[in-house]
């Protein structure tokens, strides 16, 4: 192949960022907040939990408007 490809930075840097949200949900957690985080449909309650997180922050997630 003459050209690089599939450039590690892209894997690194995903990496990082999702390291970078686990501290701050961390964080948040140890200070008492809850952090308004998502749950996977495959975990019991998965759902309900994501229904009352986009009710509750419904003016803040654009995507769904």
């Amino acid at each position: 192949m003459p050209a690089p490809f599939a450039p590690a930075s892209t894997v690194v840097t995903s990496a990082v960022l999702q390291a970078v949200m686990a501290t701050a949900a961390a964080v948040l957690a140890d200070r008492g907040i809850e952090p308004p985080l998502l749950r996977s449909g495959n975990v019991d309650g998965g759902h309900e939990w994501n229904a009352r997180v986009f009710e509750e922050y419904a003016d803040r997630i654009y995507y769904r408007q």
